[in-house]
Formats: C-alpha cells, structure tokens, sequence
C-alpha cells in the first residue's frame, strides 16, 4: 500500500509539472537571460522558444496520455495550455527598463488571437498522443461521439502537421511561382491524408475520415489564411 501511494504521489506530482512547467520556465530563462544584458544566451533562447513550447508539450503529452485515460488527459493538457496562456498573456510579472515600468506579456497580434493560435498549437502537440491512444480502444468508445472523437483528433493532427510549415510560408520564406500550387498541394494534401487515417480509426468510419480531412483543411485555413495573420508573422508564436 505504501509504495502504491508513493506512485500516485509521483504520477500527481508529474501530471501538475507537465506539460507546462518547461515552457514556462524556458521563457523565464530568457527573459532572465534578456535583462542581465546577456546577449548571447538571450539570442540563443529566444531563436529556439517555439521549439521548446512545441517539445515540452509533445513529450508531456506523451506522458500524460499514459497516466491518464484519453478524455482526461486532453482535459490535462487544456487546462495546461490555458494556464500558459494566462502566465504568457495576462498574468505577467513587470520590470524596470530605465524610470519604466514595463510587462513581460505577450502581444495578442493586431487581430488579437496570436496567444489563442499558440496555445491552439501547444494543445495540439499535447492532445494528439492521447487521440493516437483512443484510436486503440475501438469498441470501448461510446458509437455515438466516436466520428466527433475523429473529427477532432484529426484537427489536431492537421496542426501538429502543418503549423510549422504554414507559419513558415507566411513569415516569408518564399517558392518560385510555378511550383506555389504543388508546394500548398503537398503541404494540405501530406497533412489531411494523415488526419484522415487517425479520424478513419478513430471513428471506424471511411467516410468520417475523408470528411475529417475536409474539415480540419477549412479550420486550419481560417486560423491562418486572413490578411492579419499574414501581418502578424512569425510573430505569432
């Protein structure tokens, strides 16, 4: 009984701590690294922040996804991106810069949805691990939300998919012009095949599957394809 306990302690202490607290202390690292004047780490650090989001949330999404049953660890790794949003965008710590006092919080972005777009991509590199372990269950989920289960796993798999390279194009890295229409094929095309197949085991359902690729496609492209978002950039994330 008392090393049962000891485990739920230590599963406890690592759902608490993941998948957030590594993104969150990373930033703090290089805020830290930015108002000591060390510029090179500061440099180092902020080049590599999204990776590091992207990283702490997939691997803690894997882990989450195995102490937890798939519905509750997506509600984990919700509340976790909902609590990154609150500590990078409204709940901020402020310093002095000069006779300023300044806040180290985010810009929303003109549109005023850059945070909802990084948490939205966090969440989505934490959610799918636990999707992929629902996919396994087959009769033990409920028939009637199995094709909504799908839809939204397979959403999920669009953006942990295609985030990267859509935020990539828009921030100005550019094709030759012949060869735009077969790169936007390849980017959706790669993305929604995948989507399909994790909606299609999901929901047992062919159909559910093509019509999650469809789906996440347009999703995907309205929080992306707007002419603020293309003013945003990379600044985004």
């Amino acid at each position: 009984m008392q090393s049962l306990t000891q485990r739920n302690i230590l599963c406890g202490a690592l759902l608490a701590f993941f998948p957030w607290a590594p993104a969150y202390f990373f930033e703090r690292a290089n805020f830290w690294f930015g108002q000591t004047n060390n510029g090179y780490w500061y440099y180092q650090f902020s080049q590599t922040r999204l990776e590091a989001y992207v990283v702490s949330f997939a691997l803690g999404g894997i882990l989450v996804a195995y102490l937890l049953r798939p519905r509750w660890a997506v509600v984990q790794v919700f509340l976790s991106a909902s609590l990154i949003y609150v500590l990078f965008y409204l709940a901020c710590p402020t310093y002095l810069a000069g006779t300023i006092w300044r806040s180290e919080c985010y810009s929303f972005g003109p549109d005023g949805l850059a945070g909802v777009r990084l948490c939205t991509m966090m969440f989505s590199f934490g959610a799918l691990p636990a999707f992929v372990r629902a996919s396994y269950k087959e009769d033990k989920l409920n028939k009637q939300l199995r094709p909504w289960i799908g839809i939204f796993g397979a959403f999920f798999t669009s953006v942990v998919t295609a985030w990267f390279p859509l935020t990539a194009w828009f921030s100005g890295v550019t094709y030759l012009a012949p060869l735009v229409p077969f790169q936007a094929a390849l980017l959706f095309g790669v993305s929604e095949i995948a989507a399909g197949i994790l909606a299609a085991k999901i929901s047992r359902s062919v159909s559910v599957g093509a019509a999650s690729g469809v789906t996440s496609a347009l999703i995907l492209s309205g929080f992306s394809v707007t002419t603020l978002f293309r003013l945003t950039g990379a600044s985004c994330f």
